[in-house]
């Protein structure tokens, strides 16, 4: 990790908001780091990210002009050596998951308390995640669902979720039967079949489940 010269760590802090913007601004300058960069557009936030290469990125959940979810793996690419926080107004569980899985390190509730952040940013720096303590369980149980041989490929445009529902259609599984298998409601389980067909531009559940199969990578179907 590049701190600055004088070994404060760098940060591009990206938030549509600008008076959130200068009151983190200003916290993170008064603690010691340096922020070399803040915008409020998603697009202009990853050309920051590039440019500088900074030690943290701080950015807000819902970003114009770019999906958080696709500027966080575009950073873990162009800037591998950047550890991303995002900050969320109105934070979910299933929000927190997904850019975890595209590649943060931290995500919090922007009402946690700026006094905070620094010590938090610092510990990340360090090494360190920075996730709410329901979420840790979340991820816990997210990864003891896992199958050793699972069908979801590791940068997929479709979502743990969607892949444990394509599973169990291949298996044959109707609405109800998905509903009771993953403690959902099946207007729920509606919406994710209908996500997965319109991602995967399929109009069927059959095509749905052939399509999977062909995005699955060559080493998941050597060991199957």
């Amino acid at each position: 990790m590049t701190a600055s010269r004088n070994g404060r760590l760098r940060v591009v802090l990206a938030d549509p908001d600008p008076l959130v913007r200068q009151v983190v601004r200003d916290a993170l300058r008064t603690a010691g780091f340096v922020v070399v960069a803040d915008t409020g557009d998603g697009r202009d936030a990853l050309d920051l990210m590039r440019y500088y290469r900074p030690d943290l990125a701080v950015m807000e959940a819902q970003l114009p002009t770019l999906d958080s979810v696709a500027a966080i793996r575009a950073i873990a690419r162009d800037a591998p050596d950047t550890r991303v926080v995002v900050l969320s107004a109105d934070a979910c569980d299933e929000q927190g998951l997904e850019v975890l899985r595209a590649g943060a390190v931290g995500y919090l509730r922007k009402d946690c308390g700026l006094a905070a952040l620094p010590r938090i940013l610092a510990k990340v720096a360090q090494g360190e995640a920075a996730v709410p303590r329901t979420l840790s369980m979340r991820v816990l149980e997210t990864l003891r669902r896992l199958p050793d041989r699972g069908w979801r490929p590791l940068h997929s445009q479709l979502t743990t979720r969607e892949w444990e529902v394509v599973e169990l259609l291949s298996a044959g599984a109707g609405t109800q039967d998905i509903a009771e298998k993953l403690v959902l409601s099946p207007a729920t389980v509606y919406g994710h079949v209908k996500n997965i067909m319109r991602k995967l531009e399929v109009q069927t559940r059959a095509e749905a489940v052939a399509a999977a199969q062909r995005l699955r990578p060559a080493e998941m179907e050597l060991s199957a």
